[in-house]
Formats: structure tokens, sequence, C-alpha cells
């Protein structure tokens, strides 16, 4: 046992010694001993001796005991050791305050006190240990219970935090069981699933049926692994019951010595990027149609211009029992049909510039589908519906008669030798801007609309036909061209409409058109008396030959005088020659010395003469390579004789003023 330190505070020296004897006759050697016989004097050796006991009689000469122990605790929890208090008389109240600062015991003087003097200073010494050990402990677990509040108020703030930019950023956050039971939802990814956040539910509900299997093989894949994955798929919208296109992204999260895993993902909206990149696509698609069909314009109907302009040539000159007739006459018209072809494809990449004119579209659905009834089986029956009250709107004619003439050959094809009805309805509407689907890739701006509606009860198209519809060249058909819807979707595209398509297998299949208009005041057609034919030489500037002669001759043969030139050059040159005489041009746009653009140029520096413009292109490009270059008008190849003499004596007749543009070679 170690040597017990002990402090005795008494003004009585016999009673110092007294207590020493005690001590030492219970364990001899045990003790270390102080001696002090006044209390200021106690408290200066009590800082230096450090004591394990401290022996403190109560009646001292200039302080008592109680106040003395009352000045140890000032500002302390605990006396600096273990005390024992001594008096010569009881005094129970004493005893209870003592008691109440921190005294381990008290003892009276006198014989009694000898033989409990030893056990009373180990029992006050062993329990002011056992206070300390446990005021340590407490304290401990104090600093202890401290730091995990701290580690609490810190996870409550983690926690929040994470909540909070949970719930703020744009992506549906989650986490979920290892069987993709939802756990936590923030409140974006509830609106979304309809689900409260107190519900059960599993993510695959959400996943469109196409895409389930291959998520959750990539799920298993990537729980095995423990590994995080993304994937792209469609998930269920509540709201609307659509789906859209979202990437997810999953991270595995176990904890050490768990078996299972538990998940941490997002779920980011794809569908705006996954349309814009459908929209880019299809630009970058009607770009290179674009450039295709303005070649094949150019050239093809060169050679077109040949074709037809000569057979018309020749159908116009000979006898009406001449044995050719019925051949040539076939030539125009195929010639006329590969025309079409061609207009088709411009069409379709929103080649050409319209022209608006007030229109009367009850009267032309009708008429147009009047027209088609020839060439869709007797077992098919069209329906025309229209809103009364449509009044005369301003946009364009022959457009409007190929949208409708497409859609309903379409759409009498879908039935085949089957029985069944075709439905074509016209009426207003009001559009706002997120209530229209739109397959061309962009949204339509609010406003009123005319909505134009083809129904059939035909075999309807899965899911992968419909998204090759209205490319160019696809056909379901084995006599198709694959060019009809294609050329509706460039019409419906170059209006700044849009197209609704909704059809299932064996439901049938509705095309829904909304195109923007301006209602117009009806208006008489002013009644103008037809000047004669001013006679005037016709300069004609091109650089294909079969072109060229096809035009010179069937000028000729009206009676017109004509002069013609193969490039630009010689054209300028054979101008300024004859510069009295010439009062119109016929200008070639693509020529390999001096386009038409940079004759024309030079041609307005000195003179205003007429200028029409002869070019497989469409009238678009014509107008802008033109811009600012007084073009009088255009003519379009193919054309016929017929229609290239009415035009120009229609701009003689003017002075070169155009009454309206050639836009086919329909009018031989």
């Amino acid at each position: 046992m170690s040597v017990l330190k002990i402090l005795i505070i008494d003004d009585n020296n016999v009673d110092r010694t007294i207590f020493k004897e005690y001590l030492q006759a219970s364990q001899p050697g045990d003790f270390e001993f102080a001696e002090e016989d006044t209390g200021r004097s106690g408290l200066a050796r009590l800082q230096t001796f450090q004591p394990d006991c401290l022996l403190l009689d109560f009646d001292l000469p200039d302080i008592d005991g109680l106040a003395m122990i009352r000045h140890l605790t000032r500002g302390v929890e605990f006396l600096p050791c273990s005390v024992v208090m001594l008096t010569a008389i009881g005094n129970e109240q004493i005893a209870v305050e003592a008691m109440k600062l921190g005294v381990m015991d008290y003892l009276v003087k006198g014989p009694a006190s000898s033989e409990a003097l030893a056990r009373t200073v180990a029992s006050a010494v062993q329990r002011f240990r056992l206070q300390q050990e446990v005021s340590g402990q407490r304290i401990a677990l104090q600093q202890r219970n401290a730091e995990l509040e701290a580690i609490r108020a810190e996870l409550f703030e983690e926690k929040e935090r994470y909540r909070t930019l949970a719930e703020a950023i744009p992506q549906l956050v989650w986490t979920a069981d290892s069987d993709g039971l939802i756990r936590y939802a923030n409140q974006r990814l509830c609106d979304v699933s309809g689900h409260a956040r107190d519900e059960s539910w599993s993510i695959s509900c959400m996943i469109h049926p196409a895409d389930r299997a291959a998520v959750l093989d990539s799920w298993r894949e990537a729980a095995g692994s423990h590994r995080a994955f993304e994937c792209e798929l469609r998930l269920f919208r509540a709201r609307d019951s659509t789906y859209r296109w979202h990437l997810m992204r999953a991270v595995a999260i176990s904890s050490s010595g768990e078996s299972h895993v538990r998940w941490f993902g997002t779920f980011t909206d794809l569908e705006d990027q996954k349309r814009s990149e459908e929209a880019l696509r299809q630009r970058q698609k009607l770009d290179s149609i674009g450039v295709l069909a303005g070649g094949i314009a150019h050239d093809f109907n060169n050679l077109l211009v040949g074709i037809m302009g000569g057979a018309s040539f020749a159908l116009e000159n000979l006898d009406s029992d001449h044995p050719v007739r019925e051949m040539l006459d076939l030539v125009v018209r195929s010639s006329e049909r590969a025309a079409q072809l061609t207009q088709q494809l411009l069409a379709y990449a929103g080649k050409g510039r319209m022209t608006m004119q007030p229109v009367d579209i009850p009267r032309i659905v009708y008429d147009t589908c009047e027209l088609t009834r020839a060439s869709v089986p007797k077992t098919v029956q069209v329906e025309v519906v229209t809103e009364p009250g449509i009044p005369i709107l301003e946009t364009n004619a022959a457009h409007m008669q190929q949208l409708v003439m497409n859609l309903v050959i379409n759409a009498a094809e879908a039935l085949g030798d089957s029985s069944g009805k075709v439905t074509v309805s016209t009426s207003l509407t009001q559009v706002t801007a997120s209530s229209v689907s739109n397959i061309l890739g962009y949204s339509l701006p609010s406003g009123d609309y005319l909505r134009l509606e083809v129904i059939d009860t035909g075999v309807g198209m899965d899911e992968a036909t419909q998204a090759q519809i209205f490319d160019p060249f696809f056909t379901t058909k084995f006599t198709g061209r694959g060019l009809g819807l294609a050329a509706v979707h460039g019409i419906v595209r170059s209006l700044n409409g849009s197209i609704e398509l909704s059809s299932a297998v064996g439901e049938g299949s509705r095309f829904t058109v909304l195109l923007p208009f301006r209602r117009v005041a009806e208006q008489a057609p002013p009644v103008t008396q037809m000047p004669n034919v001013r006679k005037s030489v016709i300069l004609v500037i091109d650089d294909e030959e079969v072109v060229r002669k096809t035009a010179v001759t069937a000028l000729r043969r009206a009676g017109h005088e004509v002069i013609e030139a193969s490039g630009g050059r010689i054209g300028l040159e054979l101008f300024e020659a004859n510069r009295r005489k010439i009062g119109l041009i016929l200008l070639d746009m693509s020529m390999p010395d001096m386009s038409g653009t940079e004759t024309l140029v030079q041609l307005r520096r000195t003179t205003n003469v007429p200028v029409a413009i002869m070019s497989g292109y469409s009238e678009e490009e014509i107008l802008d390579k033109f811009s600012g270059l007084k073009v009088s008008d255009f003519i379009p190849k193919p054309y016929s004789s017929r229609t290239l003499v009415e035009k120009v004596e229609g701009l003689l007749r003017t002075g070169g003023q155009s009454s309206g543009i050639v836009r086919n070679a329909a009018s031989v």
C-alpha cells in the first residue's frame, strides 16, 4: 500500500500528536504527516504538501472549519483532498453542513475516536478517490456526449443539406434497396411518379415496358460488382400519362459487414435534348436532301426542258390525226410526272418560296378530295367534314392541295384491298405553347391555327414504321416511291406548322396538321383589259444547248424574234449590240463562264430591261441569289413550249410586270 500523506490542522499540539499516534498505531510506516496550528497557515501548506487526507479542527483561532471548507470549494466542484472534520463538541447541525460542503466524515474528539480514526481516514481517502474517479468518468461521459451531440448535429446538418440539395436540383433524386423499392424520393420524383413520400413503390413500375428488361439486367450486373452504372430509359409521367426519356445514374452503397446493397440515384430528363438532337438530325438530313434536290432540279430539269418542250412543240405542229401524236402525248405526260417527282423532293427539303394568297379552305379541300376519288379504290369511302364558318384565309393554295392529296392517298392505300373509310376534316383551333406534340422538333407559338385531320380505318402502324414514315424514299408499298408523306413533311415545315401522328397496329391512323394563317377580307378580282403583245426582240441566255434550242424554237414558232447566247459574257456582248431592239431577256442562273447573278449585275449597271430567270432550282434560292437586282419573273424548269410562250407574252404585254409565277408544267 502506498504512503498516505496526512495534513493535520489543529491549534492544540497535544491533539495533533495524539492523532499521529493513533494512525501510526493502526498502520506503522504508512503515513507521512504535516502539521499546522492555524487556518491560514494550513491553507498555504495545503498547496505545497498536497495531502491525501486533511484532518481539520472545527474550532481554529483565526477561522472556523466550515469557513475554511467554503474557501476551499469556492469556484470548484470538489475539495482538493478528502477531509475529516474533528471537533471537541458534537453538533449534528455542524456535521450536516460539513457533509454538504464535501467533507467525507465528521468525528468528535475523545477516547472513542482513537479506534475509529484510522478506519475513518482510510474510508475517507477511498471514498474521495472513488468520487474523483466517478467524477472523471462523468466528465469523460459528458465530453463524449458533447462529441456525440456535435456529431449528431453535424449529421443532421449534413442530412438537411443533402435534403435541400436533393430538393433543389432539377434531377429526380432517389434511394432504393437492393430490390428497387424506393426508400426516399425528392418532391420532383414524387410529382412525376404520382406517388406520395410515404408510399412503398418500385422504380421498375415507372420504366417503359420496352426498356425494363435491359435496365434490370444492367442493374443486376452493377449490383454484383458493387459499381455505379448509367443508362437511358423512358420514365412514365403520371400527370399526362406519357413516357419521357431520362438518363438514369445509380451508385451502389453498402456498409461493412452488410451483404445487401442499397442504391443512390438520379434521373435526368433528356426529352428536350432528344428532341433537339432529332431536330438537328432532321435539319442535317434536310440540308443533304436539299443539296441533292437542288442538283436534281437543275440537271434533271434541264433535260426535261428538252424532252417536254420538244415533245409539246411537236404536238402543236402535228395534225390531229398524225400517228405519232399518241406517243408524243405520252412523252409529255411522263415528263410531267418526272417534274412532279422533283417538286416533291423540293417540297420535302422545304425549298421554294411560296406565294400566299386568299384561299377558300373548305372549297379547296372538297375539290381536292373529289379529284382524289378517281385515284382510290371504290371500296374506300372518302368523307369530308368541314367546320361551319371558316373564313377566307391567306395561305398557299398549291401546297394545300398537294398536302390534302398526299394525305388522302396515303390513308386510302393504308386500307389496301379492304373496304374502309377515310375522313378529312377541317376546323379552326387555338393553340397554347405546350398543347401540341410536334414531330417536326419545334414548338408552335400560341395563336389561331387551321386544323386539318385525316383519319383512316386501315391497318395502322407500329412504332418502327412511324419513326420512318416521313423519310424520303421510305415506303411500305411495293409500288411506292416514298415521297408523298415526305412532301407533306416539307410543306408543313415550310408553312411553320406541325404534324402529329397517332397510330397503332390494327387501329388505323390519324394525321393532324396545324397550319398558321392570316384572315383576309374577301375581294372580287379586278377586271383588267388584256393589252396587246408588244413586238420586241427576246434574248435567251443559257449554256445548255437543248434548253436554249427548245426555247428559241418555241418562241420563233410563236412569231417572236429571238437572239440566243450560250453564256453570260456572249449574252452581254449581244445585248450591247442589240440594246435598242431587245425588250426581254430570259436568263439561266447556273452557267460556267459567268453565272446568271453576275450577268444580271452587269446588265443592271446600264439597263432596266425586264429579265426573267429560268432555273431548275427553287424560287426561294433564286430570290436570295438575285436579291436587289430587279427580277421580273421566275420560270421554273421544266416547262412546256406553250407555258413558255404564254409567260413570255404575258411579260411583253405588261412591260415586264409579272402576272404570276409559273410553278410547274401541269398547265401544258
